[in-house]
């Protein structure tokens, strides 16, 4: 017998155990790329939140405050260091009627108070819809509420908020066209409302597009993104759009009315823009992978190479504000739940990225061998004999057959809403990836003889695998 034909008979005798390291591997690296990057850039001070839509971040008072929407009501949180949160609800009671929150964002205004912004729809009589206010207080809680700006609530949907150079109000937004039927079909512009310090509102502005809007052509919420005052009193906005092309556009204005012709940054989706205490300008962005990066300027126009944030693969916004101390902080949301992120002022480049997956391998690496190790000990001992007769006994036994497959699946459902916790975007993966771990042991353990749908789950997993692999390289911006 020959070495090659020694391989493939050892290959086929523990084919099933080979697959089962495989999988664990694979399962391995997964989360170690999405919870583990060894990018010192960014890291990690709470891996997840409950989920909240359209969060806003500020720092202030040497607190971090964090507002996301609920329906019915917005939930305020805030930390002094990032890990450890307290939080109210806005309003403490529902009301009467029935009354949606949307949009939260928070603003800072001249004199140093800190405002609460967001979108209202009641049914209560005579309750006008649109843009209410709150001021924060000194207590931890908010000030009653009052009307700024009146809008048909139904057809806007509030981006961002900023003191205006004048000492007035300019709220960036996205506006949807007249006879739409619902907010995903075609969105008409992105606009700004500007108003001056009595609150006498403009005409809206509307941010300008490369070609006419059409039903193909579109905005979302990370078109419109972010408005910010600068240091020299200049107002900027920053948005982008899908169409023709993904890319971040900016005008800069001097009273909020007058802009700028707009000018294009060749990246992917922004999310985030504002000016950092020592001047720069940093733009965060999200590219079709679903990762974040961020770029530096000294003027807005001359940008530094994408610096890399997080390659969770799941990102559709970002929040950004930098504490008093100078640290930037990042809220990521991940769809199904929220990341908060602490900049640690190092840089990551590619060849640290890649780096980090090296290092992700060999950990892998590391696991399986040691599993498959101690597997082969087990085997070899005394105690795999006895267990194998406790199995078959188990396998003749309808009754006890049924618990243990009752036991593996309630330890998959916990294994999957663990791992789907820690890594969102991988969520799907990690079931199916539950779901064969699961079938292949109980093949291995109670030897069930249905061989043809063992096959198919095989078959299945290989192309899933596939998927991770194609997943993998996009990430990796290798694709």
């Amino acid at each position: 017998m020959n070495v090659f034909t020694y391989v493939i008979k050892l290959l086929q005798r523990h084919i099933t155990f080979l697959i089962v390291l495989c999988l664990l591997g694979v399962g391995i690296f997964m989360v170690l790329n999405t919870t583990h990057l060894f990018t010192p850039a960014w890291t990690y001070t709470r891996h997840s939140f409950h989920k909240g839509e359209s969060p806003s971040l500020l720092s202030h008072n040497n607190r971090l405050w964090l507002a996301t929407e609920k329906l019915t009501q917005i939930e305020i949180m805030y930390s002094e260091n990032g890990v450890r949160w307290s939080s109210f609800e806005f309003p403490e009671e529902l009301p009467k009627y029935y009354t949606e929150f949307h949009n939260p964002c928070w603003l800072r205004r001249p004199n140093g108070d800190v405002w609460l912004l967001w979108l209202e729809k009641s049914e209560a009589p005579g309750h006008g819809a649109g843009v209410y206010a709150a001021s924060l207080r000194g207590d931890e809680t908010l000030s009653e509420p009052w009307l700024i700006y009146p809008l048909d609530a139904d057809r806007y949907s509030i981006c961002s908020a900023e003191t205006a150079p004048d000492g007035g109000l300019a709220i960036m937004g996205y506006h949807f066209s007249k006879g739409y039927k619902d907010q995903r079909s075609a969105y008409a512009e992105c606009t700004i409302h500007k108003a001056d310090e009595n609150f006498q509102w403009d005409t809206p502005v509307s941010m300008p597009w490369l070609r006419p809007v059409t039903e193909t052509s579109y905005v979302s919420r990370s078109t419109c993104i972010d408005i910010c005052l600068d240091n020299q009193g200049t107002l900027w906005a920053v948005y982008s759009a899908i169409s023709p092309k993904d890319e971040t556009r900016m005008r800069t204005s001097r009273n909020g009315t007058v802009w700028s012709d707009e000018y294009t940054i060749p990246v992917g989706s922004g999310t985030a823009f504002l000016q950092l205490q020592n001047g720069q300008y940093v733009l965060f962005f999200i590219e079709k992978s679903r990762s974040v990066f961020m770029l530096y300027s000294s003027d807005g126009v001359e940008w530094s190479d994408p610096i890399p944030v997080t390659r969770t693969g799941s990102a559709y916004n970002v929040e950004v504000t930098q504490s008093d101390d100078g640290t930037l902080w990042a809220v990521i949301d991940a769809g199904k739940s929220l990341h908060m992120m602490k900049f640690t002022g190092a840089e990551s480049d590619l060849s640290q990225i890649q780096d980090s997956d090296r290092k992700n391998g060999i950990i892998t690496v590391e696991i399986v061998l040691l599993v498959g190790g101690v597997w082969i000990i087990v085997k070899r001992s005394p105690f795999y004999e006895q267990a194998k007769v406790s199995l078959k006994d188990i396998r003749l036994n309808k009754e006890k057959r049924s618990k243990v497959r009752l036991i593996e699946i309630i330890i998959g459902i916990g294994c999957f809403f663990v791992l789907s916790a820690l890594a969102p975007i991988c969520t799907l993966f990690f079931a199916v990836f539950i779901f064969l771990t699961i079938y292949l042991v109980d093949y291995v353990l109670l030897k069930a003889e249905n061989i043809y749908f063992t096959i198919i789950v095989i078959v299945a997993f290989v192309i899933v695998l596939g998927v991770i692999y194609v997943n993998i390289l996009a990430v990796m911006g290798l694709l």
